[in-house]
C-alpha cells in the first residue's frame, strides 16, 4: 500500500460525509462547531497519525485551522469507541498488512465518521468533559470550557 492510495481512499470517505479535503486535512464546520482532521506522516518512519480538532470558536476562520489550533486536540484513536480498530498499525505503510488498513476503512465508512460527526453535539461534548475525556486534550482550559457551557443553555 503506497502513501497516495491511503490518502485517495480516506478522502472518499470524509468527502462524502461533507468534510472539505486541503491538502492532507479534512475540515467540516456546522452549527458553531468546526472539526479538523489531519492525516500526519511521520519523521521517523513510513507511517500515519489522525490527529483530531474540534474548535467551538465562531470567530476562527476554518479555512486557516489546523488541528494543534483548535481548543481541543488529540489522536483520533484517543475517541472510546475507536479503540477496537488499530489505527496505528492500520496507517503503518511499512507494516504491508492491507487488512489492518481495510478495517479501519470499513469502521469509519459504517461507524467512525457519524461517531465523529457527534462531536457537532454540544450536549455530547459536556458529557465527555464532564467524563474528563478532554482533561488532557484542551488547549485552554477556562476558555473552552466557557464555550461548552454558553450552548448548555441554548
Amino acid at each position: 500500500m503506497d502513501e497516495k492510495s491511503v490518502i485517495s481512499k480516506i478522502n472518499l470517505i470524509f468527502k462524502g460525509n461533507g468534510f472539505i479535503k486541503k491538502g492532507n486535512t479534512w475540515r467540516k464546520n456546522e452549527k458553531d462547531v468546526a472539526i479538523v482532521i489531519a492525516l500526519q506522516k511521520s519523521r521517523y518512519s513510513n507511517s500515519f497519525t489522525f490527529e483530531i480538532g474540534i474548535c467551538v470558536d465562531q470567530s476562527r476562520d476554518i479555512d486557516k485551522l489546523k488541528y494543534y489550533t483548535c481548543g481541543i486536540s488529540f489522536r483520533l484513536n484517543k475517541i472510546p469507541v475507536f479503540d477496537e480498530v488499530n489505527i496505528d498499525k492500520a496507517l503503518d505503510l511499512d507494516s504491508d498488512n492491507e487488512l489492518f488498513f481495510l478495517d479501519m476503512v470499513a469502521f469509519l465508512e459504517k461507524d467512525g465518521v457519524n461517531l465523529i460527526d457527534r462531536f457537532f453535539d454540544f450536549s455530547y461534548l459536556k458529557s465527555l468533559y464532564n467524563d474528563n475525556f478532554f482533561k488532557d486534550k484542551m488547549i485552554d482550559n477556562a476558555v473552552s470550557y466557557t464555550h461548552l457551557r454558553a450552548h448548555e443553555t441554548s
